[in-house]
């Protein structure tokens, strides 16, 4: 079996790449409502979700378009695919609203809001990623259960140590405490799906020992993320955490492609032909770009300032 003939592989990277780009503004998302205390605070909360309309979701829309038309189970996916994409829009549609148009006087009850509709959104994303490779299992298992658990963990870390990257205290300060707590509990999450994955696929494969080593540099990376965090180096700390996102995310995408080859869930010879008919390649180029762009101005904007007021 080689991954690099597989064209599989490809769009298992685009659903990792709308994942890369898109947890840090989900995670703000879910955790605005507990970490802001003001109105001030909400204000500058909302605006570390700007621009809001980034392309991020144009990965997961390529992404489930090519698994989809891939799909050697027709009668059970399509379905679900277009339910995945209708709350991904939905998702979106809210967030952007709420960044350019929510009345100040409603920003507590529409926060609330957005972080009811970011959990939920991600949680039933994760749920059906991790379900690709091996539709037949359902949604509900072990590893889709622990893996969504580390998304959903991993994307309020990667979005708190932003947060506390560019606001100031003490809403910062705030950002920051999060961020270390839950940076532990994610990489938890993250062992263990690992573990129920790896240990799957040794009835599957003869040699996983790679796939080992991609669970230690991801381990190794959380230590040096939780460090440099916690010795206040926040700059740092997000670059790191970034590429902790990274390393785990390379391992999501050997793990799904190697599934759906093993156990012919899905055609990946069929993709090549696919791209012939549809202009796959020049959406690929002018969404890299786009996110790129956005991804670039989101590191090196300026920090939100904003006047904090003792309510005590």
């Amino acid at each position: 079996m080689c991954l690099s003939s597989s064209e599989m592989i490809i769009p298992v990277i685009f659903l990792a790449l709308f994942l890369f780009f898109e947890l840090q503004d989900l995670g703000i998302g879910i955790m605005a409502p507990f970490v802001a205390k003001s109105d001030e605070e909400y204000e500058a909360v909302r605006k570390l979700l700007r621009p809001g309309i980034d392309g991020n979701e144009l990965w997961l829309f390529l992404g489930l378009f090519l698994i989809g038309q891939m799909s050697m189970q027709k009668d059970s996916y399509p379905t679900m695919f277009y339910l995945v994409a209708a709350v991904a829009a939905v998702s979106l549609f809210l967030r952007a609203s709420v960044v350019y148009i929510c009345p100040k006087k409603m920003e507590t009850s529409v926060a609330r809001i957005v972080s009811i509709v970011s959990f939920i959104t991600l949680a039933f994303i994760g749920l059906f990623l991790f379900s690709i490779g091996n539709a037949s299992a359902g949604l509900l298992t072990a590893s889709g259960i622990f893996g969504t658990l580390w998304l959903l963990t991993g994307s309020i870390q990667l979005g708190a140590v932003y947060g506390a990257f560019k606001s100031v205290n003490p809403l910062a300060e705030r950002w920051r405490a999060l961020s270390l707590v839950v940076l532990l509990v994610s990489m938890i999450c993250f062992l263990i799906w690992a573990i129920i994955e790896i240990v799957s696929l040794s009835n599957l494969m003869a040699d996983n020992y790679s796939l080992w080593i991609m669970v230690f540099i991801s381990f190794a990376f959380s230590v040096i993320s939780f460090t440099v965090i916690r010795l206040r180096l926040v700059g740092r700390g997000l670059l790191a955490s970034y590429v902790l996102l990274l390393s785990e995310l390379v391992l999501f995408v050997f793990i799904s492609t190697i599934y759906g080859i093993i156990t012919h869930t899905l055609d990946g010879n069929s993709i090549l032909m696919m791209m012939e008919f549809y202009p796959i390649n020049v959406w690929m180029v002018v969404i890299g770009i786009w996110t790129f762009i956005v991804f670039v101005w989101k590191i090196w904007r300026k920090k939100i300032n904003y006047l904090w007021n003792d309510h005590i």
